[in-house]
């Protein structure tokens, strides 16, 4: 052999062995790379088992190893600081604000809880109230990443101005101040010139409580700049509520007697001078109408600028009481005494027209001259047999003794004074109704 067919055929040899360990090397490396791959997904899994376990308490313990809860979050902001009130119409009050140094990157927690205790709080003030606010519950802040949301539970008393008039049906506007005094707004601003610090009130109308005594008729929020302090002004949330109150019980077990007191008033008018049953409607109306008052200043506020309506109403029905009583007691004293008083009424009487003392109910005084027996001319027209003469002289004695009541003048005018009376009370209770009309 030559050297030259010797080299070649071990350049041949080399090739083939060469080709055999590129093959045997691409089966070990495919081999190692599942092998790898799959150790590593059991790896993971597991160890992302273990730390979405541990993950909410590592977070938290992380961000409130080194966190300051006396100072505001606005010294860490980055851009802008926003914080902002929300006030739940008959709920609770939600506060949100963003604290940068509360933040972290993990998709599989959105929200921890901490203690109201280990981070910056917010300090409300109502700028209006008229005693300490009460904080009746206070559950633990909810933290998201870079914001924080609480939503205590508070009893505010504000003032407010009360408008009386159509109680139990009355409407308010009342208006709630609140501002963080915490946060003095420009004196922060001014420091931090790269912040810049937002405040916001929003107003959440859904999801209300049952309230069987108000009803919310309208709610708008805005944010006022206001001196909070001296020399500090701060934006404000003003929330104004317009709420009415419902009671339509109070009203009807109020109206209702008093009405039906009117009524059997009236009636009274028609009975007898003197009647038993006249005096004992009269009182028992008096003792409703007081009755009503009481009722009234019991369930109504002590303070307010006018006089409730319905208690004019009653007010009125009670005056129209006594006045009917004084006058079933006068009547009663007056159908008693038969002697003519020294005082003369026949020459204001006679004055009257005719038509006046009809409207009166008031008959005229006869002509004592034309006095001609109805009767007797009756029985001679008729030809009536003198069987019928003793029956005719009764009648002729009943009508002489209905000419004598009616010649007795004491007595026309005790019916004078009564329908006079009765006239006036009407006229009062026409007054009344047109007042009740015409209030808007």
């Amino acid at each position: 052999m030559t050297p030259a067919l010797l080299f070649s055929d071990e350049l041949d040899v080399a090739v083939g062995i060469a080709v055999v360990i590129d093959s045997s090397s691409m089966e070990l490396c495919s081999i190692f790379f599942f092998v790898y791959a799959y150790v590593t997904w059991q790896l993971t899994f597991i160890l992302e088992l273990v730390k979405a376990e541990e993950n909410e308490t590592t977070i938290k313990q992380r961000l409130l190893k080194d966190y300051d809860r006396s100072m505001t979050p606005v010294l860490y902001a980055k851009s802008e600081q926003v914080s902002y009130i929300a006030m739940m119409v008959f709920r609770t009050l939600g506060l949100g604000w963003d604290d940068h140094r509360l933040t972290w990157e993990n998709e599989n927690v959105k929200i921890i809880r901490v203690s109201s205790g280990e981070i910056w709080m917010p300090h409300l003030k109502v700028l209006n109230r008229v005693s300490e606010t009460e904080l009746t519950l206070d559950p633990h802040p909810i933290v998201f990443s870079g914001f924080v949301w609480w939503a205590p539970r508070w009893v505010f008393r504000t003032a407010c101005i009360p408008n009386m008039k159509y109680f139990p049906f009355d409407k308010h506007t009342c208006e709630i101040r609140i501002v963080s005094v915490s946060e003095e707004g420009d004196l922060l601003q001014m420091n931090y010139s790269t912040t810049d610090l937002k405040h916001g009130a929003y107003l959440i109308t859904y999801f209300l409580m049952e309230n069987n005594l108000w009803k919310l008729l309208s709610a708008k929020c805005e944010s006022q700049r206001m001196i909070v302090d001296p020399d500090v002004e701060s934006a404000v949330g003003v929330f104004t509520f317009v709420i009415e109150r419902t009671m339509p019980l109070i009203a009807l077990a109020i109206l209702t007697p008093s009405l039906v007191s009117v009524l059997l008033l009236l009636t009274t008018f028609w009975m007898e001078g003197g009647n038993i049953i006249r005096t004992a409607v009269s009182c028992t109306s008096i003792l409703v109408s007081a009755g009503n008052l009481f009722t009234i200043s019991r369930i109504l506020p002590v303070t307010g600028a006018v006089t409730p309506a319905i208690v004019e109403y009653v007010t009125s029905v009670l005056v129209l009481c006594m006045l009917s009583s004084l006058q079933a007691i006068a009547m009663s004293v007056l159908t008693r005494c038969r002697k003519q008083p020294p005082i003369s009424y026949t020459t204001i009487l006679e004055k009257f027209p005719k038509w006046a003392l009809m409207m009166l109910a008031l008959v005229p005084k006869p002509d004592e001259d034309i006095n001609v027996d109805e009767t007797f001319l009756f029985s001679d027209l008729s030809g009536t047999d003198q069987r019928n003469i003793p029956q005719s002289e009764d009648k002729k004695q009943e009508n002489n003794t209905k000419i004598l009541k009616l010649q007795y003048p004491w007595e026309k005018h005790i019916l004078l004074f009564d329908r006079l009376l009765f006239y006036l009370f009407t006229i009062v209770i026409l007054l009344l109704i047109m007042s009740v009309i015409i209030t808007e």
